[in-house]
């Protein structure tokens, strides 16, 4: 996720209101508005973790040329982004014995080759899996369902 800490222990935002003296305001900002690709590398956008990282992007360019800290942190987002994306899709493909298809989609699946190849990369499924890439349009999905809802009240 952009900002979204992701799977955590339990015990974690108890920890921080416990030590640091964090409000659940701040544990709440914290793990919904800090964290995920924004905390470890200081972007949110994947576009900019990836320039971070080294990655070209066709009509784009990063604001601020990256340190070599920001570069390793960039890096690392991507790594244990992908990691996450392949645990998930493995997980779920051995609960079914296997899977056709790996589909990718949204900005994300979409718009990134290297994302994709990294993530199937990490998988070990059996047999012959394609990869497919589904382009969505989330708002013109939002606005119908949102129409159909109305039409039913």
């Amino acid at each position: 996720m952009s900002t979204r800490c992701g799977d955590i222990d339990p015990a974690i935002p108890l920890y921080m209101i416990r030590t640091f003296g964090m409000t659940e305001q701040q544990v709440d900002d914290v793990m919904n508005k800090q964290s995920g690709l924004l905390g470890i590398s200081g972007y949110k956008d994947l576009r900019d973790v990836m320039s971070a990282a080294g990655y070209k992007i066709p009509g784009y360019v990063l604001k601020d040329k990256p340190t070599k800290e920001t570069k390793y942190r960039a890096k690392l987002a991507i790594d244990m982004f992908c990691y996450d994306v392949a645990r998930y899709v493995g997980s779920y493909a051995t609960l079914m014995g296997g899977a056709d298809a790996v589909v990718f989609t949204a900005g994300i699946g979409e718009r990134s080759n290297e994302v994709r190849e990294k993530v199937m990369g990490m998988l070990k499924l059996p047999g012959r899996t394609k990869v497919l890439v589904v382009p969505t349009n989330e708002e013109l999905m939002i606005a119908k369902e949102a129409r159909a809802a109305l039409r039913k009240r």
